[in-house]
């Protein structure tokens, strides 16, 4: 299985969820990776849920 660089165009949103996972913040995103924009929720889980969800903005960088 192979990751591929995305990279955030736009936050579209932020809420707080349970997962499953414990207490989560969503931040819905849309993305673009090799040329496509796509959707897509990024959950953050644990006691730093909050302050890495806030890094979260237009050029953010995550493995898809």
């Amino acid at each position: 299985m192979n990751l591929l660089d995305a990279y955030v165009t736009e936050v579209l949103g932020t809420e707080e969820a349970d997962c499953g996972y414990g207490p989560t913040v969503v931040v819905h995103v849309k993305y673009e990776c090799w040329g496509s924009v796509s959707e897509r929720p990024l959950l953050f889980t644990g006691d730093d849920r909050h302050e890495a969800a806030a890094k979260v903005q237009k050029g953010y960088h995550f493995l898809t």
